[in-house]
């Protein structure tokens, strides 16, 4: 290519350079949005089993729990069950949810809580409430 035939044709190099940097530009941001929403997909799945070096599933009594608790190098040890509800929200209809068993305070217990307390006893469960709407 001479330089007669760029000066000849500026606008065209020019809009074909910043076709290919328009081009170069989206490949780069989708490559890397897709990059950080996949890791914070997977941290966010990952993160209820972080420091935990087996995750055993099946139906296991008191008496397997506390036999695996005295196994040796065993810090902690925790069921964890979870099911859909489904709860009756009065003006809004029927809402559905996923609820977990919350594991004691402890190495094993992922969840944080921003206010208020964890409910105890049986028939209890968190709930929120908007106040001012």
């Amino acid at each position: 290519m001479t330089f007669a035939q760029v000066r000849a044709h500026k606008g065209r190099y020019a809009a074909s350079s910043l076709a290919v940097m328009i081009a170069v530009a989206f490949i780069v941001t989708t490559l890397s949005l897709g990059s950080t929403v996949e890791r914070s997909i997977t941290d966010a799945l990952a993160m209820q089993y972080r420091g935990t070096d087996y995750v055993l599933e099946g139906s296991f009594s008191t008496a397997d729990l506390d036999r695996l608790l005295t196994t040796t190098g065993v810090v902690a040890a925790e069921p964890m069950s979870t099911g859909f509800i489904s709860a009756s929200v009065p003006g809004q209809g029927t809402r559905y949810g996923l609820a977990e068993t919350l594991a004691d305070p402890g190495p094993l217990r992922w969840q944080n809580l921003s206010e208020g307390a964890i409910p105890r006893g049986s028939r209890r469960g968190a709930r929120r409430v908007n106040h001012g709407n």
